[in-house]
């Protein structure tokens, strides 16, 4: 089924007045002399996603399916879920979630094109938001264990 949306299309180096048709692809861009208020921007990507819709990136399958349709609800069609400092296994379990999740797609969510990881080897002077409690000196041994 064919949509559309007139607005003010946002381009590269210009803003104009048009009409998107769309389905589950951008089809047609036509000029309108349309002064509608409405924006039409390209695509957000979004480089750092610990959470949304009320999960975390490292609640499971169900928390990456969750957080990912939350951001594409926003215009978010492409995200990196971020681990946050954690015991290493944890952090483990959640790449291999973010990759099980990522290779079958998330029907109605954003392309997941990869994640971001966070801890547990942070500097104690350099937290953040990172819980202290949670960071480790890294060691070949624990990177031999994965």
């Amino acid at each position: 089924m064919m949509s559309h949306v007139d607005g003010q299309i946002v381009l590269r180096d210009r803003i104009v007045s048009g009409r998107v048709s769309f389905d589950s692809h951008i089809r047609q861009i036509e000029p309108t002399s349309s002064t509608d208020n409405l924006y039409i921007l390209p695509d957000f990507i979004d480089g750092h996603v610990h959470g949304g819709g009320g999960v975390d990136t490292m609640d499971g399958v169900g928390a990456i399916e969750t957080l990912s349709r939350f951001h594409l609800t926003h215009g978010t069609t492409t995200i990196l879920p971020t681990t946050i400092t954690a015991p290493w296994s944890d952090v483990m379990d959640a790449f291999q979630t973010i990759e099980e999740v990522s290779t079958r797609g998330v029907k109605d969510g954003p392309h997941i094109h990869g994640h971001i990881w966070k801890g547990p080897f942070v500097s104690p002077h350099k937290l953040g938001a990172q819980p202290p409690f949670m960071i480790e000196a890294p060691s070949f041994p624990i990177f031999w264990r994965t």
